[in-house]
């Protein structure tokens, strides 16, 4: 056997043993107040590498979730808004058996009391030390916001993004002072690596912040995956990345070596990205396959939608739906973003870098290339 091959082949069973050791698996019963409206109450969990939304089905005021999950603790997130009321809150839960209990509680308030069995509640473990530190920064954007919102001029959504800005910036001072805990970690990928800072000092921070068990666990690689997305610019690689379009047939960008790919993320329900349809399409209709290919990952949740929309706006091309990990590894924050690939897999334009929000410059770029 080749050895180069028997190499290969060791270092990805290694991986897939690391995974398969990573695992775990947590089973959680949700027993709600006879008060409740169960069409109003919504629950996710994240296993650590991907939020999960679940359709609960409730017999008799309760519904058990059972899944594999990577990360230290499962969290599991449950929002209810009936009338006035709104309650919004997050657990974790281990590979231990764990209830969550909400049966003692009045009609006013369903959710005001609980009792958890192998269970924490974030705001004890973390949280609330989160939400002091960052009070007084907080305000003043929310502030800001509520009262401007609907009057938003272009001067003020600039000082949105300075106090936006500010906000970020004492995030990553609580990472740096409390980076012992796990709380710290799980917030940095959860929020802190999608903040409007540089990439260099969300990578230097991540680095020398947290411990190697840390960053060597199955959370950090998703985090260094994050960090190295944002990272790629114009004459970056562009990640390869092998997945299937809806159609279910496989997609691998290894396979367009010899074309220009735009690789566009976007939604249906994004107004921006449906302004750029028109330049889009008539790309695709000004060059030919042999030369040019787009590639578009919605990040829509809604298949049927995602679906209703591209047939609307006559989107002739290839698709991804559904591949959250393929978003992360070109580092999407914001949609619409586009990057044209040449034949060499580089990355010769990206949206967002050129701040070419009229796609006039990608029109021209494309005409010079084909």
């Amino acid at each position: 056997m080749n050895a180069k091959f028997c190499c290969l082949l060791f270092v990805v069973l290694l991986s897939i043993r690391f995974e398969v050791n990573a695992q775990k698996k947590f089973t959680l019963k949700l027993q709600f107040s006879k008060y409740i409206d169960n069409t109003s109450i919504q629950v996710k969990y994240d296993n650590g590498r991907d939020e999960i939304n679940i359709h609960p089905v409730i017999k008799n005021n309760s519904i058990v979730i059972t899944d594999i999950f990577y990360s230290k603790y499962a969290t599991i997130l449950i929002s209810y808004s009936y009338g006035n009321y709104n309650y919004n809150n997050s657990f974790w839960v281990s590979n231990k058996p764990a209830t969550i209990n909400f049966l003692n509680n009045s009609k006013d308030e369903p959710f005001k009391k609980y009792k958890l069995t192998n269970a924490y509640d974030i705001k004890y473990m973390g949280e609330e030390k989160f939400s002091k530190f960052m009070a007084v920064e907080d305000k003043d954007f929310f502030d800001f916001i509520t009262k401007n919102g609907a009057n938003m001029n272009d001067s003020l959504v600039q000082i949105a993004f300075k106090k936006g800005a500010i906000r970020s910036k004492r995030k990553l001072e609580f990472v740096k002072e409390n980076g012992y805990l796990y709380y710290a970690f799980w917030l940095f990928r959860k929020e802190v690596a999608f903040c409007d800072t540089s990439i260099t000092t969300l990578m230097d921070v991540y680095d020398k912040t947290f411990s190697n068990s840390f960053k060597k666990s199955i959370e950090g690689t998703e985090i260094t995956k994050i960090l190295n997305g944002r990272a790629l610019k114009k004459d970056s690689q562009a990640p390869t990345f092998i997945t299937k379009d809806v159609t279910g047939k496989i997609i691998s960008l290894d396979n367009y070596k010899n074309k220009f790919v735009l690789l566009t993320f976007w939604a249906s329900w994004c107004g921006p990205c449906v302004e750029e349809m028109p330049a889009i399409n008539a790309m695709r209709e000004n060059y030919s396959l042999d030369k040019f290919e787009i590639i578009s990952v919605t990040l829509d949740d809604d298949l049927t939608k995602f679906k209703e929309a591209a047939v609307k706006y006559n989107m002739n091309w290839k698709h991804i739906f559904g591949d959250k990990d393929l978003v992360k590894k070109y580092g999407v924050i914001g949609i619409p973003e586009i990057y044209l690939i040449d034949k060499s897999g580089k990355i010769i334009y990206k949206r967002e870098e050129e701040k070419d929000y009229k796609l006039e410059y990608l029109t021209k770029l494309v005409a010079e290339k084909l």
